[in-house]
């Protein structure tokens, strides 16, 4: 249950949106999960600091460069780090050392 707990927040963290899960334990532990989109967008926003807090914005835009606010709130667009499940999915089976059955 811990390994699928930790996948799971992996995958919500990366903005997969997951429609249906679950486990089971038998001879070995089965993890599945049912995704509403099986790619995502390639860019994505990152917020940082709220646009009053000088000290943190200022850090920020030194740390990324173009800056955008939306609201109060400051962001940046970057690349994704995962943008469809087979690539977050070899990642999960190395770093979990899981192995794939389909």
């Amino acid at each position: 249950m811990k390994v699928y707990n930790q996948v799971k927040f992996l995958l919500e963290k990366n903005e997969f949106e997951i429609e249906k899960s679950d486990f089971e334990v038998l001879d070995k532990g089965y993890l599945w999960f049912k995704f509403k989109d099986l790619k995502l967008s390639d860019k994505v926003k990152h917020y940082g600091p709220f646009s009053d807090d000088k000290e943190n914005l200022l850090k920020f835009k030194e740390k990324w460069g173009n800056v955008k606010t939306e609201g109060k709130r400051s962001y940046v667009v970057i690349d994704r780090k995962f943008k469809d499940v087979k690539s977050i999915s070899k990642f999960i089976e190395k770093e979990f050392k899981l192995t794939k059955l389909n």
